[in-house]
């Protein structure tokens, strides 16, 4: 189970995967700089599909 204490809700982009978008570097990179980067547990909510955890943003494992 995550320990989390912060969940981070970013919104989805046109650009596949996610994570590689210009957003999602910048909201990354400014977490990374202040040290709470690998503290947060993070979601993308997207109008398709809704909020999608971190482990499922490539799909199903």
């Amino acid at each position: 189970m995550d320990e989390s204490h912060v969940c981070l809700l970013i919104s989805c982009s046109d650009k596949k995967p996610y994570s590689e978008s210009k957003t999602h570097e910048v909201v990354r990179d400014r977490l990374v700089d202040a040290g709470v980067w690998e503290e947060a547990h993070k979601e993308t909510v997207s109008g398709m599909y809704g909020p999608v955890p971190e482990q499922y943003k490539k799909g199903p494992q």
